[in-house]
């Protein structure tokens, strides 16, 4: 699953925020033998649009201000796609990653015992550690 497409995968977001704040509701004809009868005067039904449209446009408002918000705690598309590796920002392959990742815990458990010893650390020196060529290429 990606909250953002990656080329290869489709996004699947899996987070839905509804708002009922500005519902409007309002019963203006009904059905007499199939067929449609108004029941109300044309300038109510000018009176609904007109409030239907500042409705949809403080909904524009609160979205904005959701976004914002998000954006605030880190969550925009940026942020998602900062956390991406390589320089198109494309997602790291997940075996990469995990033997990446294997291999950073491995040089700072190295680190960790050459400081306990009170050895010299070189946090270049890998050797010793198992890297698969993959990674390499």
């Amino acid at each position: 699953m990606n909250i953002l497409p990656s080329g290869k995968e489709a996004a699947t977001p899996i987070v839905a925020v509804r708002s009922q704040g500005t519902m409007l509701e309002s019963l203006v004809g009904f059905l007499d033998d199939d067929e449609p009868r108004c029941n109300v005067p044309e300038s109510y039904l000018k009176t609904l649009l007109e409030l239907s449209s500042e409705r949809f446009c403080e909904n524009e408002k609160r979205i904005q201000r959701f976004r914002d918000e998000l954006k605030k705690v880190g969550y925009g598309v940026d942020a998602v796609r900062d956390k991406r590796k390589g320089d198109n920002g494309e997602w790291e392959d997940p075996a990469l990653r995990r033997e990446r990742k294997r291999a950073e815990g491995m040089r700072k458990i190295k680190l960790a015992k050459k400081e306990d010893i009170g050895a010299p650390v070189d946090t270049e020196d890998i050797s010793g550690l198992e890297i698969s060529q993959e990674q390499n290429t």
